[in-house]
């Protein structure tokens, strides 16, 4: 199987079956930790309307290959209303891992994203560029006093009918169409 065959396969297989309900509840993920930590505090928890800025595969790293990440699609989302707009969170899926149970869940998400982006496949992580959802944000607990606060993505769901999207983000005085 070729390089663009088997991303094919990862990108598009939780969009055909394993996919999250696309009703208006979130998939819940528990245990995953998809998040880098954010400035001095994390994006707030609950619904955001957030727009995908950049959208990549990636080799897993030394740390992540200890936990038995292999291939891992990295999502940049931008924050684009309400009080967190601007602010940025990732998203990282392992779509290739040694645990076929951790793969499962990875379809799952990459089904809900799909079905939350309103697209019918994903052929390539740079499709994602520019769609827009609304995200679930949830904090991880701290192991010990001291340690980080993590905003994790837990969810993605369609825009509801109605909804007023940003046209614009006025980002360091530059205006960015949205």
């Amino acid at each position: 199987m070729g390089a663009e065959e088997e991303l094919d396969n990862l990108l598009n297989s939780g969009a055909k079956s394993g996919a999250a309900d696309s009703g208006d509840e979130f998939a819940e993920y528990g245990g995953f930790k998809d998040d880098k930590p954010q400035e001095s505090k994390p994006v707030s928890e609950g619904d955001h309307l957030a727009q995908v800025q950049s959208a990549k595969m990636v080799d897993a790293s030394e740390g992540q290959r200890n936990y038995g990440a292999i291939r891992i699609l990295e999502i940049q989302w931008r924050i684009i209303d309400g009080d967190d707009k601007k602010r940025v969170i990732y998203e990282r899926i392992s779509l290739k891992h040694q645990d076929a149970e951790a793969v499962q869940r990875a379809r799952g998400i990459m089904g809900e994203i799909r079905l939350a982006l309103g697209l019918n496949e994903i052929p390539n992580a740079g499709s994602l560029v520019d769609k827009q959802c609304v995200i679930k944000v949830k904090h991880s607990v701290p192991k010990k006093h001291g340690d980080p606060v993590y905003a994790n993505i837990r969810g993605h769901k369609a825009i509801p009918e109605g909804t007023v999207v940003p046209g614009k983000i006025d980002i360091d005085g530059a205006n960015v169409p949205f």
